[in-house]
Protein backbone atom coordinates (compact mmCIF):
# COMPACT_ATOMS: atom_id res chain seq x y z
CA UNK A 1 0.00 0.00 0.00
CA UNK A 2 1.15 3.65 -1.25
CA UNK A 3 -0.03 7.11 -0.20
CA UNK A 4 -1.13 7.62 -3.75
CA UNK A 5 -2.97 4.90 -3.92
CA UNK A 6 -5.03 5.50 -0.58
CA UNK A 7 -9.00 7.16 -1.31
CA UNK A 8 -9.98 10.72 0.07
CA UNK A 9 -11.62 9.21 2.79
CA UNK A 10 -8.73 6.32 3.88
CA UNK A 11 -6.60 9.89 4.02
CA UNK A 12 -8.91 11.27 6.37
CA UNK A 13 -9.06 7.66 8.03
CA UNK A 14 -5.55 7.32 9.07
CA UNK A 15 -4.94 11.07 9.77
CA UNK A 16 -8.05 11.00 12.47
CA UNK A 17 -6.72 7.58 13.57
CA UNK A 18 -3.03 9.31 14.24
CA UNK A 19 -4.50 12.31 16.17
CA UNK A 20 -6.43 10.65 18.30
CA UNK A 21 -9.88 10.62 20.22
CA UNK A 22 -10.60 14.13 21.14
CA UNK A 23 -9.30 15.23 17.24
CA UNK A 24 -11.80 12.62 15.74
CA UNK A 25 -14.18 13.56 17.73
CA UNK A 26 -14.16 17.15 17.25
CA UNK A 27 -13.56 15.75 13.18
CA UNK A 28 -16.96 13.99 13.35
CA UNK A 29 -19.16 16.62 15.11
CA UNK A 30 -18.65 18.57 11.66
CA UNK A 31 -19.35 15.62 9.35
CA UNK A 32 -23.12 14.46 8.38
CA UNK A 33 -23.89 11.18 8.83
CA UNK A 34 -23.02 9.22 5.58
CA UNK A 35 -19.32 11.14 5.92
CA UNK A 36 -19.08 9.75 9.13
CA UNK A 37 -20.29 6.50 8.30
CA UNK A 38 -17.52 6.32 5.51
CA UNK A 39 -14.74 7.54 7.48
CA UNK A 40 -15.44 5.34 9.97
CA UNK A 41 -15.16 2.51 7.74
CA UNK A 42 -12.09 3.21 6.33
CA UNK A 43 -10.59 3.61 10.12
CA UNK A 44 -11.88 0.17 11.03
CA UNK A 45 -9.72 -0.81 7.41
CA UNK A 46 -6.53 0.65 8.46
CA UNK A 47 -6.37 -0.54 11.91
CA UNK A 48 -2.65 -1.14 11.41
CA UNK A 49 -0.80 1.77 9.53
CA UNK A 50 2.47 1.46 8.46
CA UNK A 51 4.91 4.37 10.17
CA UNK A 52 5.96 5.61 6.91
CA UNK A 53 2.17 5.82 5.11
CA UNK A 54 1.16 7.46 8.73
CA UNK A 55 3.70 9.89 8.29
CA UNK A 56 3.28 11.11 4.59
CA UNK A 57 -0.53 11.34 4.94
CA UNK A 58 0.39 13.43 8.05
CA UNK A 59 2.45 15.37 6.00
CA UNK A 60 -0.14 15.94 3.32
CA UNK A 61 -2.49 17.91 6.36
CA UNK A 62 0.73 20.46 7.22
CA UNK A 63 1.44 18.48 10.39
CA UNK A 64 4.22 15.80 11.38
CA UNK A 65 3.84 12.64 12.95
CA UNK A 66 6.29 11.51 15.22
CA UNK A 67 6.39 7.85 16.62
CA UNK A 68 8.72 4.60 16.69
CA UNK A 69 6.59 1.41 14.54
CA UNK A 70 2.98 1.32 13.75
CA UNK A 71 -0.06 2.74 15.05
CA UNK A 72 -2.57 -0.10 16.30
CA UNK A 73 -6.16 0.48 17.42
CA UNK A 74 -8.66 -1.32 18.27
CA UNK A 75 -10.94 -1.37 15.36
CA UNK A 76 -15.09 -1.63 15.21
CA UNK A 77 -15.21 -0.84 19.02
CA UNK A 78 -12.76 1.97 19.28
CA UNK A 79 -14.33 3.64 16.45
CA UNK A 80 -17.82 3.00 17.71
CA UNK A 81 -17.37 4.67 20.81
CA UNK A 82 -15.39 7.68 18.99
CA UNK A 83 -18.62 8.20 16.99
CA UNK A 84 -20.85 7.95 20.13
CA UNK A 85 -19.35 10.54 21.85
CA UNK A 86 -19.32 12.66 18.41
CA UNK A 87 -22.61 12.28 17.48
CA UNK A 88 -24.81 11.15 20.59
CA UNK A 89 -26.59 7.65 20.95
CA UNK A 90 -29.44 8.49 18.23
CA UNK A 91 -27.07 9.40 15.47
CA UNK A 92 -24.86 6.74 15.89
CA UNK A 93 -27.24 4.10 15.82
CA UNK A 94 -28.16 5.22 12.95
CA UNK A 95 -25.05 5.34 11.54
CA UNK A 96 -24.28 1.49 12.87
CA UNK A 97 -27.31 0.58 11.28
CA UNK A 98 -25.50 1.56 8.12
CA UNK A 99 -22.49 -0.25 8.91
CA UNK A 100 -24.55 -3.58 9.41
CA UNK A 101 -26.82 -2.65 6.13
CA UNK A 102 -23.30 -2.48 4.29
CA UNK A 103 -22.48 -5.28 5.30
CA UNK A 104 -25.54 -7.44 5.26
CA UNK A 105 -24.75 -7.00 1.05
CA UNK A 106 -22.62 -9.33 0.87
CA UNK A 107 -22.31 -12.87 2.50
CA UNK A 108 -19.89 -12.95 5.57
CA UNK A 109 -19.66 -9.03 4.91
CA UNK A 110 -19.42 -9.07 8.77
CA UNK A 111 -15.57 -10.45 8.98
CA UNK A 112 -14.51 -7.63 6.20
CA UNK A 113 -13.42 -5.33 8.38
CA UNK A 114 -11.61 -7.79 10.80
CA UNK A 115 -7.93 -8.79 10.56
CA UNK A 116 -6.96 -11.75 8.96
CA UNK A 117 -5.88 -12.97 12.92
CA UNK A 118 -9.15 -12.27 14.25
CA UNK A 119 -11.23 -13.86 11.97
CA UNK A 120 -9.59 -17.21 12.29
CA UNK A 121 -9.62 -16.85 16.13
CA UNK A 122 -13.31 -16.76 15.79
CA UNK A 123 -13.57 -19.72 12.93
CA UNK A 124 -10.99 -21.76 13.63
CA UNK A 125 -13.52 -24.44 16.17
CA UNK A 126 -15.30 -24.18 12.53
CA UNK A 127 -15.54 -27.71 11.01
CA UNK A 128 -13.08 -28.17 7.84
CA UNK A 129 -16.43 -27.67 5.47
CA UNK A 130 -17.47 -24.78 7.34
CA UNK A 131 -14.11 -22.90 7.45
CA UNK A 132 -14.01 -23.66 2.99
CA UNK A 133 -17.35 -22.21 2.48
CA UNK A 134 -16.47 -19.35 4.72
CA UNK A 135 -13.29 -18.60 2.78
CA UNK A 136 -14.76 -19.01 -0.40
CA UNK A 137 -17.77 -15.94 0.29
CA UNK A 138 -14.24 -13.31 1.33
CA UNK A 139 -11.76 -11.93 -1.10
CA UNK A 140 -9.24 -14.16 -2.14
CA UNK A 141 -6.28 -12.37 -0.52
CA UNK A 142 -8.27 -12.15 2.83
CA UNK A 143 -9.32 -16.00 2.63
CA UNK A 144 -5.79 -16.76 1.95
CA UNK A 145 -4.79 -14.36 4.82
CA UNK A 146 -7.24 -16.10 7.08
CA UNK A 147 -6.08 -19.69 6.26
CA UNK A 148 -2.35 -18.94 7.43
CA UNK A 149 -3.52 -18.23 10.74
CA UNK A 150 -5.47 -21.47 10.78
CA UNK A 151 -3.73 -24.52 12.72
CA UNK A 152 -0.85 -26.12 9.81
CA UNK A 153 -3.15 -29.44 10.34
CA UNK A 154 -6.53 -28.02 9.49
CA UNK A 155 -5.38 -25.93 6.45
CA UNK A 156 -4.53 -29.01 3.89
CA UNK A 157 -7.91 -30.08 4.69
CA UNK A 158 -9.84 -26.39 3.89
CA UNK A 159 -7.72 -26.21 0.77
CA UNK A 160 -8.78 -29.49 -0.60
CA UNK A 161 -12.62 -29.07 0.11
CA UNK A 162 -12.46 -25.80 -0.93
CA UNK A 163 -11.44 -27.26 -4.22
CA UNK A 164 -14.28 -29.52 -4.08
CA UNK A 165 -16.85 -27.04 -3.08
CA UNK A 166 -19.87 -26.71 -4.62
CA UNK A 167 -23.23 -24.31 -4.69
CA UNK A 168 -24.52 -24.76 -0.72
CA UNK A 169 -28.15 -24.40 0.04
CA UNK A 170 -29.07 -21.09 0.40
CA UNK A 171 -30.23 -22.11 4.31
CA UNK A 172 -27.71 -23.91 5.20
CA UNK A 173 -24.99 -20.80 4.05
CA UNK A 174 -27.80 -18.44 6.26
CA UNK A 175 -27.36 -20.91 9.05
CA UNK A 176 -23.54 -19.94 8.98
CA UNK A 177 -23.47 -16.71 8.70
CA UNK A 178 -26.05 -15.96 11.14
CA UNK A 179 -23.56 -18.80 13.55
CA UNK A 180 -20.65 -16.03 12.28
CA UNK A 181 -22.65 -13.14 13.26
CA UNK A 182 -23.45 -14.40 16.92
CA UNK A 183 -19.86 -15.08 17.67
CA UNK A 184 -18.49 -11.55 16.58
CA UNK A 185 -21.06 -9.87 18.29
CA UNK A 186 -20.33 -12.12 20.91
CA UNK A 187 -16.74 -11.24 20.54
CA UNK A 188 -17.29 -7.20 20.38
CA UNK A 189 -19.51 -7.47 23.49
CA UNK A 190 -16.90 -7.98 26.06
CA UNK A 191 -13.93 -4.94 25.96
CA UNK A 192 -11.39 -7.46 26.57
CA UNK A 193 -11.35 -8.80 23.11
CA UNK A 194 -12.54 -5.41 21.42
CA UNK A 195 -9.85 -3.91 22.74
CA UNK A 196 -7.30 -6.55 22.47
CA UNK A 197 -7.51 -7.84 25.70
CA UNK A 198 -5.82 -10.91 26.54
CA UNK A 199 -3.16 -10.52 23.82
CA UNK A 200 -2.36 -6.91 24.54
CA UNK A 201 -2.52 -7.85 28.13
CA UNK A 202 0.05 -10.96 27.40
CA UNK A 203 2.21 -9.36 25.48
CA UNK A 204 2.59 -6.09 28.56
CA UNK A 205 3.34 -8.69 31.15
CA UNK A 206 5.60 -10.82 29.06
CA UNK A 207 7.80 -8.03 28.97
CA UNK A 208 7.38 -7.25 32.58
CA UNK A 209 9.31 -8.23 35.00
CA UNK A 210 9.02 -11.47 36.92
CA UNK A 211 7.87 -10.19 39.90
CA UNK A 212 5.70 -7.96 38.34
CA UNK A 213 4.12 -10.75 36.25
CA UNK A 214 3.13 -13.03 38.81
CA UNK A 215 1.91 -10.93 41.24
CA UNK A 216 -0.77 -9.00 38.57
CA UNK A 217 -1.65 -12.68 37.49
CA UNK A 218 -2.18 -13.57 41.02
CA UNK A 219 -4.35 -10.94 41.59
CA UNK A 220 -6.06 -11.27 38.32
CA UNK A 221 -6.72 -14.96 39.16
CA UNK A 222 -8.52 -13.78 42.46
CA UNK A 223 -10.67 -11.44 40.77
CA UNK A 224 -11.47 -13.26 37.45
CA UNK A 225 -9.94 -16.84 37.04
CA UNK A 226 -11.26 -17.48 33.26
CA UNK A 227 -9.68 -14.33 31.72
CA UNK A 228 -6.07 -14.77 33.78
CA UNK A 229 -6.10 -18.36 32.37
CA UNK A 230 -6.52 -16.87 28.88
CA UNK A 231 -3.81 -14.58 29.41
CA UNK A 232 -1.34 -16.63 31.29
CA UNK A 233 -2.13 -18.95 27.93
CA UNK A 234 -1.03 -16.49 25.94
CA UNK A 235 2.11 -15.69 28.30
CA UNK A 236 3.66 -18.43 26.74
CA UNK A 237 3.02 -20.84 23.20
CA UNK A 238 4.48 -23.27 22.25
CA UNK A 239 5.39 -20.78 18.99
CA UNK A 240 7.32 -19.01 21.48
CA UNK A 241 9.95 -22.25 21.47
CA UNK A 242 11.92 -20.43 19.14
CA UNK A 243 12.48 -17.41 21.83
CA UNK A 244 14.62 -19.75 24.20
CA UNK A 245 18.19 -20.14 23.76
CA UNK A 246 19.97 -23.17 22.65
CA UNK A 247 20.64 -24.81 26.25
CA UNK A 248 17.32 -23.78 27.35
CA UNK A 249 15.54 -25.64 24.43
CA UNK A 250 17.88 -28.60 25.20
CA UNK A 251 16.62 -28.86 29.10
CA UNK A 252 13.01 -28.49 27.90
CA UNK A 253 13.61 -31.32 25.09
CA UNK A 254 15.56 -33.81 28.17
CA UNK A 255 11.76 -33.32 30.06
CA UNK A 256 10.08 -34.06 27.04
CA UNK A 257 8.91 -37.80 25.79
CA UNK A 258 9.84 -38.43 21.75
CA UNK A 259 6.27 -39.75 21.14
CA UNK A 260 5.37 -36.78 22.45
CA UNK A 261 7.28 -34.23 20.75
CA UNK A 262 6.00 -35.58 17.35
CA UNK A 263 2.44 -35.28 17.95
CA UNK A 264 3.00 -31.57 18.78
CA UNK A 265 5.94 -30.93 16.21
CA UNK A 266 2.81 -31.96 13.69
CA UNK A 267 1.27 -28.37 13.07
CA UNK A 268 4.15 -26.65 14.04
CA UNK A 269 5.78 -23.59 12.16
CA UNK A 270 8.65 -24.40 10.07
CA UNK A 271 10.79 -21.78 12.48
CA UNK A 272 10.20 -24.20 15.53
CA UNK A 273 10.45 -27.51 14.01
CA UNK A 274 13.98 -26.26 12.62
CA UNK A 275 14.75 -24.76 16.18
CA UNK A 276 14.32 -28.30 17.68
CA UNK A 277 15.96 -30.28 15.18
CA UNK A 278 18.80 -28.28 15.29
CA UNK A 279 18.83 -29.09 19.34
CA UNK A 280 19.04 -32.63 18.31
CA UNK A 281 22.17 -34.85 17.83
CA UNK A 282 22.14 -36.08 14.07
CA UNK A 283 20.65 -39.83 14.59
CA UNK A 284 17.74 -38.24 17.10
CA UNK A 285 16.93 -35.66 14.74
CA UNK A 286 16.64 -38.32 11.39
CA UNK A 287 14.68 -40.61 14.09
CA UNK A 288 12.60 -37.44 14.81
CA UNK A 289 11.75 -37.04 10.77
CA UNK A 290 11.08 -40.39 10.39
CA UNK A 291 8.65 -40.29 12.86
CA UNK A 292 6.88 -36.87 11.70
CA UNK A 293 7.29 -38.44 7.70
CA UNK A 294 5.17 -41.84 9.01
CA UNK A 295 2.92 -40.77 11.53
CA UNK A 296 -1.07 -41.09 10.60
CA UNK A 297 -2.92 -37.95 10.42
CA UNK A 298 -3.67 -36.55 14.05
CA UNK A 299 -6.60 -34.48 15.63
CA UNK A 300 -6.04 -30.80 15.86
CA UNK A 301 -7.29 -31.32 19.56
CA UNK A 302 -4.49 -33.90 20.22
CA UNK A 303 -1.43 -31.41 18.50
CA UNK A 304 -2.77 -28.71 20.70
CA UNK A 305 -3.40 -30.46 23.50
CA UNK A 306 0.50 -31.56 23.53
CA UNK A 307 2.33 -28.11 22.66
CA UNK A 308 0.28 -27.14 25.59
CA UNK A 309 2.00 -30.28 27.46
CA UNK A 310 5.14 -29.03 26.66
CA UNK A 311 4.35 -25.25 27.12
CA UNK A 312 3.80 -26.54 30.82
CA UNK A 313 7.05 -27.86 30.83
CA UNK A 314 8.53 -24.80 29.75
CA UNK A 315 6.69 -23.07 32.45
CA UNK A 316 7.62 -25.28 35.39
CA UNK A 317 11.39 -25.22 34.46
CA UNK A 318 10.93 -21.39 34.69
CA UNK A 319 9.20 -21.45 37.81
CA UNK A 320 11.64 -23.82 39.28
CA UNK A 321 14.34 -20.71 38.39
CA UNK A 322 16.19 -23.31 35.96
CA UNK A 323 15.40 -21.22 32.20
CA UNK A 324 13.49 -17.67 31.89
CA UNK A 325 11.49 -16.84 29.21
CA UNK A 326 10.86 -13.08 30.15
CA UNK A 327 11.27 -10.21 27.87
CA UNK A 328 12.65 -10.16 24.80
CA UNK A 329 15.01 -13.88 25.10
CA UNK A 330 15.13 -16.86 27.14
CA UNK A 331 18.12 -18.41 28.97
CA UNK A 332 19.41 -21.00 31.99
CA UNK A 333 19.51 -18.87 34.89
Amino acid sequence: MTVDELTGPEKVAILLLTLGEEATTRAFQEMEDHEVQKVAAMMIKHQKIPREIAQQVVEEFGERLETDEAIFHSGASYVSNLVTRAVGVDRAALINKLFEEQEEQVRFGVLLNLDPPVIARLIRDEHPQTLALILSHLPAKLSGQVLKELPATTQSEVVYRLALLEKPDPEILDEVEEEIRRAVREATSLSIDTLGGADVASSVLQNASKDVSERVLEELNDADEDLATRINDLLFTFEDLTRLDRDAIQMVLREVKTDDLVIALKGASEEVKEVIFANLSSRAAEMLADDLENMPPVRVQEVEEMQKTIVAVVRRLEKEGKISIGGDDAQLV
